[in-house]
């Protein structure tokens, strides 16, 4: 009897390094490769994170006892870290956060899904140096938050955020012709190369934002403001660190066309022939205490004085505390000569009930703290 020789067969260059090389992984996964659109998130690959920052501090947090402590207190208290897991090219992996500081303190570290609900969180541990540590298994592409909550006390005492990430043993897989980043000329079955994040993120800072650039910018004529410079807020390449956050509430006055409103809050940066293509995304804190009464917020990218594009939420979707609102510039292909503007507005007022109605779409932003990280992300980088 003839015994019919077994044809070798190409193994995938990831499958024949993991026979190879002990602890390697050994198994493959059709787990899609790119991740949705991640609304302007920091990406968190196997390279981790490490922040210095100073301790949130509330300043009203001293004065209110334990027991009645409010979430808008919290939240003061939140240093905010939104990412979206990229761990390319594993699946998942387990991610430790540690959270570390030097005077004697209560501090906490927790990690919240995209719903907002817990994962996991290191608040045992009363008065006392740190640190605290969590570990949370996560998924590749998975959103999540972290957040460092201060104890009471200690304005601007130091805390450090150092976040390592352990890749698990399965790896993804490319597909035929597969047009996920990293799987250019693979094999199918072949793990994907990681591609280095190449955006840029712009960070809402600076003094108390106005309108400033604009056309038809306002200038103070009359009062004891006259000849002062128009309001301004700005947009840096540095992440905020300190523990106070700047906070801008819109008056009560009652314009519908928010754009021609003289405190209409603006965040710009000086850009000299910049091309920006492929989608902006925008990641602003804001808070409402009128707006669920009706009334749309609006979030305007805008590039030489002229209107790019608007995304607009429903009043009823701004909460009552400061929270992460995402908008999303689809595609955006622009010649930025002078300036690239953030602006956020409101139309109509939140009351019907006239012009000066103290009901009317009053809401504030959060800005230029750790608390409260909001930013603009571009691609390609400004």
């Amino acid at each position: 009897m003839l015994i019919e020789p077994v044809k070798a067969r190409a193994l995938p260059v990831a499958v024949l390094l993991a026979l190879l090389i002990p602890g390697a992984p050994l198994t493959l996964a059709a787990t899609p490769i790119e991740c949705p659109p991640d609304d302007g998130r920091e990406r968190l690959t196997t390279d981790g994170f490490e922040l210095d920052f100073e301790a949130p501090y509330a300043k009203t947090y001293e004065a209110v006892p334990a027991a009645e402590h409010t979430e808008a207190v919290k939240e003061q208290r939140d240093a905010k870290f939104p990412f979206t897991a990229d761990f390319t090219p594993y699946t998942s992996a387990t991610v430790r956060v540690t959270l570390n500081w030097t005077e004697q303190a209560d501090h906490d570290a927790f990690v919240l899904g995209e719903d907002g609900s817990e994962l996991a969180a290191a608040n045992a541990r009363t008065v006392f140096d740190g640190p605290e540590t969590l570990d949370v298994e996560l998924a590749h592409c998975e959103s999540f938050t972290v957040i460092a909550r201060s104890g009471p006390g200690h304005p601007g005492s130091m805390m450090s955020l150092d976040i390592t990430v352990t890749p698990g043993k399965t790896l993804l897989a490319c597909a035929e012709s597969d047009p996920a980043p990293g799987c250019a000329g693979k094999l199918a079955g072949e793990a994907p190369d990681l591609i280095p994040d190449t955006r840029s993120r712009l960070y809402l800072g600076g003094g108390r934002p106005g309108q400033a650039s604009m056309a038809g910018h306002y200038v103070w004529t009359t009062g004891d403001q006259a000849g002062d410079p128009p309001l301004h807020g700005t947009l840096a390449a540095t992440r905020p660190t300190g523990g106070t956050p700047n906070t801008y509430t819109r008056p009560a006055a009652g314009f519908d066309d928010q754009y021609q409103n003289p405190f209409l809050a603006h965040f710009g940066l000086p850009l000299e022939g910049k091309q920006i293509t492929g989608d902006v995304h925008a990641l602003v804190y804001a808070s409402s205490q009128t707006m669920n009464q009706g009334g749309i917020l609006n979030i305007d990218l805008w590039a030489d004085g002229s209107l790019l594009k608007r995304v607009e939420f429903p009043g009823a979707n701004v909460p009552t505390v400061a929270s992460p609102l995402t908008a999303t510039f689809t595609d955006i292909d622009v010649l930025v000569e002078t300036e690239l503007t953030l602006t956020v507005s409101a139309k109509p007022a939140a009351s019907t009930q006239g012009p000066g109605n103290p009901a009317d779409a009053e809401w504030t932003i959060y800005y230029d703290g750790v608390q409260f990280p909001s930013r603009v992300t571009l691609n390609p980088p400004a």
